[in-house]
């Protein structure tokens, strides 16, 4: 029987500026996932704040989910 895995991703209220910036310069996949499918306004937002525009709810729900993708992107593809 194969395993299930699942994952619970953080909620609003724990974006900060440089979220992801590690995974994105370290990773390639990282990379490719940041560069092609978040708004390079967002992936800015994400790495370089500042902190009040990351906070905004519009802002902040689309950086924690891609950032928490992209984590679980790398988990899955270390299997």
């Amino acid at each position: 029987m194969a395993k299930k895995i699942g994952f619970l991703f953080n909620g609003q209220g724990t974006q900060y500026p440089g979220m992801g910036w590690d995974f994105y310069n370290h990773f390639n996949d990282a990379k490719h996932l940041y560069d092609t499918f978040l708004d390079p306004n967002i992936k800015n937002l994400c790495f370089h704040g500042p902190r009040q525009e990351l906070n905004k709810t519009q802002h902040a729900q689309v950086a924690i989910f891609m950032t928490s993708y992209v984590i679980a992107t790398l988990l899955k593809n270390t299997r």
